[in-house]
């Protein structure tokens, strides 16, 4: 009898999650999330940019043709503004009365790289690489 009751008090007790395979797990998803984290990579446009030039040195250089782009994406050409379309002609027109000239882009930082790239590729149409990018901030 004294058997007995021993075996019963066995099965009295409360039963217990066991939580060591859970934080294995846990651990395991946390290192795995921390590898992946470091493959991802950010697809971005790889520009040299040159450091900020004063207004006034760019002005200076009479030859070469100035494009501004604003904060809110208007382009400027000798202070007149101008459609993004007609800035290739524009550069064919200048480069055709100064052939040694280059053509630099002078955006603001808020404005959107798509106004650049379109520019861009509309510059190296006619120059074949002759383009300079500065920025400024107000």
């Amino acid at each position: 009898m004294k058997r007995r009751m021993k075996s019963l008090s066995v099965f009295d007790d409360k039963p217990e999650v066991d939580m060591t395979p859970m934080l294995d797990v846990v651990f395991i998803m946390l290192i795995f999330f921390i590898v992946a984290a470091s493959f991802s990579t950010e697809k971005t446009i790889a520009i040299n940019q040159p450091p900020k030039a004063p207004e006034e040195a760019i002005q200076e250089q009479k030859s070469n043709l100035l494009i501004h782009i604003d904060s809110t994406n208007h382009i400027k050409i000798d202070n007149r503004s101008i459609d993004a379309r007609a800035v290739r002609a524009m550069v064919a027109q200048h480069l055709a009365a100064n052939p040694d000239s280059q053509i630099i882009v002078r955006a603001h930082e808020m404005a959107a790289t798509k106004s650049y790239i379109v520019i861009a590729d509309q510059v190296r149409q006619v120059t074949q690489g002759r383009l300079m990018l500065t920025t400024y901030s107000n």
